[in-house]
């Protein structure tokens, strides 16, 4: 039975069994099939492709001072949040950014944050809701009756007596008497 542990003087002996060694720059152990000077063939095509792009300039550092946020809203606006601005919002929460930061960087209230995330994880949009209110009161053959009755006074020379806008709305209406 083996009762002795491994100690760090015998991984040498079981690194040359097993015929591996420690890129630099990943700190890894590969094998040694994959060695390339000191580093890996993975790490070495790694920065071969970087070399590809030429580097990103720097990121201009925003000023203190500014009361502008990242899409140019104001502090204190109460404007509707745009749909870009609502995917920034799902889009830094899920880079991690806190909704208090999302908040102060798009100007809007921790509410608002809250609310979209949630809408976007119930619905996945970013749409707005359907509004509530005050349902129609005429239909789509009403609305029609009464653009030609506007139009049609607005090219007769006489006054309209009082009263007969009404009549003829109501003549109209499928649910008033005849």
């Amino acid at each position: 039975m083996l009762t002795s542990c491994l100690s760090l003087r015998d991984v040498p002996c079981m690194l040359s069994i097993v015929r591996q060694f420690f890129c630099t720059r990943c700190n890894k152990f590969k094998e040694v099939r994959y060695k390339h000077g000191s580093a890996c063939t993975q790490c070495i095509w790694e920065q071969e492709q970087l070399k590809q792009y030429p580097p990103l300039p720097p990121s201009p550092s925003p000023s203190p001072s500014s009361s502008l946020s990242m899409f140019s809203r104001p502090a204190g606006c109460i404007d509707q949040l745009t749909t870009v601005e609502r995917a920034a919002i799902v889009t830094l929460h899920g880079i991690g950014w806190t909704g208090r930061d999302i908040a102060q960087e798009l100007h809007c209230s921790e509410n608002t944050v809250s609310l979209w995330l949630k809408r976007w994880e119930e619905n996945r949009s970013l749409e707005d809701g359907d509004r509530s209110g005050r349902p129609r009161c005429t239909d789509d053959e009403t609305d029609v009756a009464m653009e030609e009755f506007a139009e049609e006074k607005k090219h007769s020379p006489q006054r309209d007596q009082e009263g007969t806008t009404a009549r003829l709305l109501c003549a109209h209406h499928p649910s008033s008497p005849r």
